[in-house]
C-alpha cells in the first residue's frame, strides 16, 4: 500500500520551520519540492515540477515533484521545515484540510519503523501518486 521510504532530512535553507516564510528563500533560491528517483517517477507517471499527492496512514499533502536521480529508486525525500497550510479539501484522514504546504511532519508517526536503528531521516513509508492522476 505504502511501497516508497521516505526520508526526511534538514535543508540549509531552513532552521527547522524558521525560514519557511522567507520570501528570499523561495523560487530560484529554494524550491520545496519531493525528491523521487526517475524510476519511480516514471512508473507513476510523473514529471519533473508535476504536483503530488503524498500520503499515508498518517496524512496528506500536495507538493510539487523534483525528479533526480540523487535519491535511489524506492526512496523519496522531503526536507524537514515547511509549515501546514490547509486547503478546503477535508477528509477523515485530514480533517483540516489538506496540507498544501508539503509539511513532512504529516507523514511521520510516532514510532519507528522495525528495520531502522539509529537513523533519524526515516520518517516511514508513503504513496506519491500525480495530484489529478489515476
Amino acid at each position: 500500500e505504502f511501497p516508497l521510504s521516505l526520508v526526511t532530512p534538514v535543508t540549509s535553507y531552513r532552521q527547522h520551520s524558521a525560514n519557511d516564510l522567507n520570501p528570499w528563500l523561495r523560487g530560484d533560491c529554494y524550491k520545496h519540492a519531493i525528491w523521487i528517483n526517475p524510476a519511480d517517477a516514471l512508473a507513476r507517471g510523473i514529471s519533473d515540477g508535476d504536483m503530488c499527492d503524498v500520503y499515508n496512514e498518517y496524512g496528506e499533502v500536495h507538493i510539487p515533484a523534483f525528479v533526480t536521480s540523487r535519491t535511489v529508486p524506492g526512496t523519496v525525500s522531503i526536507h524537514h521545515g515547511s509549515w501546514y497550510r490547509p486547503n478546503d479539501t477535508k477528509t477523515n484522514l485530514m480533517p483540516f484540510g489538506i496540507d498544501e504546504g508539503g509539511n513532512c511532519n504529516l507523514l511521520i508517526g510516532d514510532t519507528h519503523l522495525p528495520h531502522i536503528v539509529g537513523a533519524l531521516l526515516t520518517a516511514g513509508l508513503v504513496q506519491v501518486k500525480k495530484l489529478g492522476g489515476e
